[in-house]
C-alpha cells in the first residue's frame, strides 16, 4: 500500500511537473508572438504619424494658397 502511495505521488508530481514545463513553453510563445506584434504596431504607428505630419504640412500649405487668394481677390476689387 505504501508502494501503491509513493507511486500515485510520483505520477502526481510528474503530471504537475510537465504541465508546469508545458506553460512556460506556451509562455515563451506567446512572448514571441507578442514582440512580433508589438513590432509590426510600432512600425504602423510610425507610418502614421510620418502621413500625419505629411498631411498637416499640406494643409497649411492649401491655407496659405487660400490666404494669398484672397488677397488678389481683395485687391481686384478695389
Amino acid at each position: 500500500m505504501e508502494n501503491n502511495l509513493a507511486e500515485k505521488t510520483s505520477k502526481i508530481r510528474n503530471g504537475l511537473a510537465q504541465d508546469v514545463l508545458n506553460a512556460e513553453n506556451d509562455m515563451k510563445n506567446s512572448y514571441q508572438s507578442q514582440k512580433v506584434e508589438n513590432q509590426k504596431m510600432q512600425g504602423a504607428i510610425t507610418v502614421l504619424k510620418t502621413e500625419k505630419t505629411n498631411l498637416h504640412q499640406h494643409l497649411l500649405d492649401l491655407k496659405r494658397r487660400v490666404a494669398e487668394l484672397e488677397l488678389q481677390i481683395g485687391d481686384e476689387g478695389n
